[in-house]
């Protein structure tokens, strides 16, 4: 459940100004790609963002304030007999998630630069977005002390005929803590798998794994995220059905390839053990909002994940 409410603000000071508010609640089961844990998020968000000296310069800065918590399947921990880390039943629970069961207030920061040329929201063709943000959690007030930093780029280019589009995307993000907090908590850390990132990848499944490696019989699969990943991604979509007084409105077939690596540790970049996939996609325009379908199919996949094919939906 979420509350979400920006206005722009024209007459401050004579400059363009958008003013963002957040108040949500979400209840989150589908984070744990065991079902080992529900994460439960309350909490705001305020945030202003405005033009710097051009339409296409745009910076951010945003307060966030939430209590976040991790609630275990199960409550009752105890040690099995193979000298394992705290499990419940027969599944090991990473000490990574352990650590953060309970609820936790978490205070943050965010700053964004963007710079967008993008000739349109909904459909680009042409131009290029680029934005480098970074957040940082603070202990006061709060329970947790690190910081990210993520660049993202996205270009746009007409294709072969008219209609066709190519999209090239690439991120990286690198995490850390400082002071004496510990790691950063699992729940912010990096993932890849899902809609948004390898299609052909469960949500949240590229990720790294608790150790020790390989784990023990019986121990969980659990993915407990990364403090530094990279992704890439090109996709090239075509119209079938497009009216050309509103453009985009329609049904498009779309062609990708998605690459991408999360790694354990903060500034550890590894070009070389990635996961990668192929797929098709159909893009609709519905008066309820665009609908997205896609089906990746893994080129490369690591132990945890398999070799066959995930559908990926999403509606608005």
């Amino acid at each position: 459940l979420s509350l979400h409410d920006a206005r722009s603000i024209s007459g401050v000071l004579g400059k363009k100004l958008q003013l963002g508010v957040d108040l949500y609640r979400h209840d989150l089961a589908y984070t744990s790609v065991e079902s080992l844990y529900t994460e439960v998020a309350t909490g705001g968000r305020v945030s202003l963002t405005k033009a710097l000296g051009s339409d296409f310069l745009i910076g951010r800065v945003g307060y966030t304030l939430e209590d976040i918590g991790i609630l275990v399947d199960g409550h009752t921990f105890r040690t099995n007999g193979l000298g394992g880390g705290p499990t419940i039943g027969n599944r090991n629970v990473p000490d990574a998630i352990n650590e953060q069961a309970g609820y936790n207030l978490v205070s943050k920061l965010d700053l964004s630069l963007a710079y967008d040329t993008r000739n349109s929201v909904t459909l680009p063709d042409k131009g290029e977005r680029i934005e480098l943000s970074t957040v940082l959690a603070g202990p006061f007030p709060g329970d947790e002390s690190y910081y990210k930093i993520q660049l993202k780029s996205a270009w746009y280019f007409r294709g072969f005929f008219p209609g066709h589009v190519l999209e090239l995307i690439g991120e990286t993000g690198v995490a850390d803590s400082y002071g004496h907090t510990g790691d950063v908590p699992f729940y912010d850390r990096y993932y890849l798998g899902g809609l948004d990132s390898l299609r052909g990848f469960r949500y949240h499944s590229a990720a790294p794994r608790a150790r020790p490696f390989p784990p023990q019989e019986g121990s969980s699969r659990e993915p407990i995220g990364g403090d530094t990943y990279w992704f890439g991604s090109a996709e090239y979509s075509v119209p079938i059905i497009q009216s050309d007084k509103e453009r985009g409105v329609g049904l498009r077939f779309a062609m990708f390839y998605d690459i991408g690596n999360v790694m354990l540790n903060s500034y550890s970049y590894n070009w070389q053990n990635y996961l990668d996939n192929w797929g098709l996609g159909l893009r609709l325009n519905l008066p309820i909002g665009p609908l997205r379908l896609d089906y990746g199919i893994p080129i490369h996949h690591d132990r945890w994940n398999g070799g066959s094919g995930q559908f990926q939906f999403r509606v608005g």
